[in-house]
């Protein structure tokens, strides 16, 4: 879409959303700066999600893939810390694991 039709010049940032929701929109929405949104994905981890989460993990660890001792750790540290940027590593650990509980790959014998 020609940034002329998405964004004339003079118009307020998201012009066609709002152009087009107005009937539904409140006006201090209509009339609000542009703001930032972030999902609490951190907390959520230790709390509603947490047994799909510890469900996760377990599968990560038993998977093979990883040393079970460095995946724990590392999910320890996220667990007694969870503001610090350790989260998202844990994130990723916790949507492998997911990725292994829903897919449950045949596991080859180790000799």
């Amino acid at each position: 879409m020609p940034g002329r039709i998405r964004l004339p010049p003079g118009s307020v940032p998201k012009h066609l959303l709002k152009k087009a929701f107005a009937p539904e929109l409140r006006p201090e929405i209509m009339l609000g700066k542009k703001r930032g949104f972030t999902l609490p994905i951190r907390r959520w981890m230790l709390g509603p999600l947490a047994p799909e989460c510890n469900e996760s993990i377990a599968a990560l660890k038993d998977s093979g893939m990883f040393p079970p001792d460095q995946v724990s750790a590392l999910w320890q540290s996220y667990c007694e810390h969870p503001e610090s940027p350790t989260w998202s590593k844990a994130f990723m650990l916790v949507v492998l694991g997911a990725y292994l509980v829903a897919n449950k790959p045949v596991r080859s014998p180790v000799p």
